[in-house]
């Protein structure tokens, strides 16, 4: 079928779904175009090693992560090194690197791209290679003064550091302007005028469902959701131990917060959505309020994809009260060394910050916010800035716990339980506690 046919016959969704398709695909072959002018031979500072090397980087897609994976190709100009950069799709970047990592011969991949939850499981199973004493002695050579020290203390399992940080991204609110100023509101702060805020879009704006939250099974988003009111209500995962207490009293209001806010407020599918659905939905005007990932939010002002340029504003996510940290989760993209790689440690360390550097984060801070805090702050963005305060402010990934990711499945599964109604709050954290603890001790941690 045609273009232009498809454009007039299709739904509008699936139209802008298309398009952003094809943003995506454009911005590949650009990437893809732009790979010849880089590799500056100057651009790279590592020693040259004493025998022919090559280093491979994998990394799937995401805002500034395969750019930077892309610059660490500079360093194949050095004598004796060849650095080769593969972007992956995600799954197949897990799968690749689980059974390279797990295997008892050496790694065919040196620098891998992981996100916060991927580096708590993989160092727990002791296969990614610490990288303390290298961070300490390149930290005046590489300004990692630069990286907040709560970046820094996000790269530890355990009290060592396993990655090397390269961006951030938090959630945040976006909202419509036009539409709260019409119904004279104000962006809600806390989850009791998020709620509130919700009703009264509805009873003023003729809103169906005035709010859209990723409580979805799609990729761990519901995870994310209660883990930051979880932690915004002063609330934790474990005890001292390995023991649950996301169980506890405060976990169950968290729970419970969740529920009430689903059934009041949000579109019942929303527990199949993926975030890009979320996306399009604000882009359209289906819903007109939502805590999304701070890496979405130029995209509502994109004309090409968004009803809407020009009208959506972004402030820091809410919390469960006014004291309280954010509830958004903050995610962290890092770069990691496996234990078992074939090629020396400070060498790859030092290509994965030659990648890093200062002025890489710079050249990426137009699309993503990195995590030299100096850079991020210099970029004047109405995107970055909510993103910026919401970390400031105390928001949180997932504690780091080698055993975490064993407590992740339970919690979902018996969580979406309670939000559609199945079993109560108590229940499904009671369960999802039993089921923990039985990993727990099958995987040897107890």
């Amino acid at each position: 079928m045609p273009v232009d046919a498809f454009v007039r016959r299709a739904p509008l969704w699936l139209v802008t779904r298309a398009r952003i398709l094809c943003a995506v695909a454009i911005g590949m072959l650009l990437v893809s175009a732009c790979e010849m002018k880089q590799g500056d031979p100057t651009a790279c500072t590592v020693d040259a090693p004493d025998k022919p090397t090559r280093v491979n980087v994998i990394s799937y897609e995401s805002p500034g992560m395969p750019f930077f994976g892309d610059q660490m190709r500079a360093c194949g100009h050095v004598k004796n090194l060849t650095v080769r950069h593969q972007m992956l799709p995600y799954d197949e970047l897990v799968s690749q690197a689980t059974i390279s990592m797990s295997s008892r011969s050496t790694s065919p991949y040196h620098i891998i791209h992981a996100y916060d939850q991927l580096v708590v499981e993989w160092a727990g199973k002791g296969w990614l290679a610490p990288l303390d004493d290298l961070v300490q002695k390149y930290w005046v050579q590489y300004d990692l003064n630069a990286i907040s020290p709560a970046v820094w203390e996000s790269m530890k399992v355990d009290g060592h550091i396993y990655s090397i940080p390269a961006i951030q991204n938090p959630e945040i609110l976006f909202y419509r302007k036009d539409a709260l100023a019409r119904a004279g509101l104000k962006p809600p702060t806390t989850y009791a005028e998020m709620a509130q805020t919700c009703h009264l879009l509805k009873e003023k704006e003729g809103a169906k469902y005035p709010l859209v939250m990723m409580y979805s099974k799609m990729s761990d988003h519901f995870i994310y959701e209660f883990s930051g009111l979880l932690h915004s209500m002063g609330g934790h995962w474990f005890g001292k131990d390995a023991t649950p207490s996301f169980n506890d009293a405060t976990g169950v209001a968290a729970l419970e917060t969740m529920v009430g806010l689903y059934r009041e407020c949000l579109d019942p599918g929303v527990v199949n959505f993926t975030p890009e659905d979320a996306l399009i939905g604000l882009q359209q005007g289906q819903f007109l309020m939502g805590v999304m990932w701070m890496n979405f939010a130029s995209q509502m002002d994109d004309a090409s994809v968004s009803r809407f340029p020009g009208q959506f504003g972004f402030a820091p996510a809410p919390a469960a009260c006014r004291s309280c940290p954010p509830a958004g989760y903050w995610a962290e993209d890092s770069w990691v060394i496996p234990a078992n790689a074939s090629v020396n440690r400070e060498l790859l360390f030092r290509i994965a910050m030659e990648g890093t550097d200062t002025a890489n984060q710079a050249k990426a801070a137009d699309i993503t916010l990195v995590t030299r805090m100096n850079v991020a702050k210099a970029k004047d963005s109405p995107y970055w800035a909510p993103g910026v305060a919401t970390i400031e402010a105390g928001a949180i990934s997932l504690e780091r716990r080698p055993y975490a990711y064993l407590a992740k499945d339970p919690v979902e599964r018996y969580g979406l339980e309670a939000l559609l109604g199945n079993m109560s709050a108590k229940e499904a954290l009671n369960r999802a506690a039993a089921a923990y603890s039985r990993s727990l001790k099958e995987s040897g941690y107890r």
